[in-house]
């Protein structure tokens, strides 16, 4: 993958589509717990995965050779589940409760998909 050659707009716009609906996802979440003071740290983490995330996806839609809505569509879908799938495991062995196991797989399959989709919009 040519680090040049990839499409830096859709990136920032995809990893700013995913941390932005992050925070319309946890904060409804969060309404039922109190209201804690997070660190500055914990943001900067969320930004960074997002834009790792958002990079990695240009770069599998680049590799097909097609970016459409629709490509990036399926393409987000696909890794999201992918991912997911190792949420599954946890939950198997106990290392999630299901109301964190629901959370935590719908966030990936949402997000993530949503960046393919913008993504493949821009082109």
């Amino acid at each position: 993958m040519d680090i040049m050659s990839l499409n830096w707009l859709a990136i920032l716009v995809g990893a700013i589509a995913y941390a932005l609906f992050g925070v319309i996802y946890y904060s409804v979440q969060q309404k039922k717990k109190e209201t804690e003071t997070k660190a500055a740290t914990n943001y900067l983490v969320a930004l960074s995965v997002a834009l790792v995330v958002s990079v990695l996806v240009q770069g599998i839609l680049q590799k097909t050779g097609t970016i459409t809505w629709e490509s990036g569509l399926v393409v987000g879908l696909s890794i999201g589940i992918i991912v997911s799938l190792v949420y599954v495991k946890n939950y198997v062995f106990g290392l999630l409760t299901k109301s964190v196991f629901y959370l935590v797989i719908w966030d990936h399959i949402i997000a993530i998909t949503l960046v393919g989709f913008v993504q493949g919009l821009i082109g």
